[in-house]
């Protein structure tokens, strides 16, 4: 019957519903069955309305284990990063320990993570558009970019965070990258920019520079 079975997908998506509304580990909640199209009428092999086949899909997410992070940003963060962006606006910085803030300097977050090729594309564009503005650059990466010790050593340096357990990137909800969060002197965001803007990374440079001018004069 396919009421029977119409109940036990409803069941199995309530399971990703569920695990969004709870904010369950990405993969935690990647490794859910869900199964589409086990509806037949009773002549048996004619498929029913929904004209597809029986099928079965699993939701399974894999990374490389970096060094030794095994952390991840939430289903739900993942989901509405980009959705939830402009009510950051006017809101103030979250304030963390590992991330300092120069009091009275406008301040550009930029949130980047192993494997992003759109972040290695914009990287001298965001640093030139920042030098260009005075706005103070401070880059976190969620995973280095390699385990090699050479990758390593950036880290020491002033306005480069390795953000290891992923505290600040929780902490401004930022689970896509490349990710923008500029924080004016009084310590507010003004601007969120998730996933670069939808722009032509040749074009980064130039959108940026004009999202200061507009944002801070």
């Amino acid at each position: 019957m396919a009421a029977p079975i119409l109940h036990q997908h409803l069941s199995e998506v309530w399971v990703v519903v569920r695990a969004i509304r709870n904010q369950e580990s990405i993969v935690d909640a990647a490794h859910v069955w869900m199964k589409y199209g086990a509806m037949k009428t009773n002549s048996g092999n004619k498929p029913s309305w929904l004209g597809i086949q029986e099928q079965s899909m699993r939701i399974q997410i894999k990374r490389e284990v970096d060094g030794g992070d095994r952390s991840s940003p939430s289903l739900w963060t993942v989901l509405t990063s980009k959705l939830l962006a402009r009510r950051w606006i006017g809101r103030p910085a979250p304030k963390l320990p590992q991330l300092e803030l120069e009091v009275g300097k406008n301040t550009l977050l930029y949130f980047r993570t192993r494997g992003c090729t759109v972040c290695d594309l914009i990287d001298m564009k965001v640093a030139a558009a920042c030098h260009q503005a005075g706005v103070n650059l401070i880059i976190v990466d969620r995973y280095s970019k390699s385990d090699a010790p050479e990758d390593q050593t950036i880290y020491a340096q002033p306005g480069n965070i390795l953000d290891f357990g992923g505290a600040i990137n929780s902490a401004f909800q930022v689970g896509i990258y490349p990710s923008l969060v500029l924080i004016d002197p009084a310590g507010r965001i003004v601007l969120k920019d998730v996933g670069g803007g939808q722009v032509p990374a040749e074009l980064f440079g130039t959108y940026l520079s004009n999202r200061f001018q507009a944002l801070l004069g």
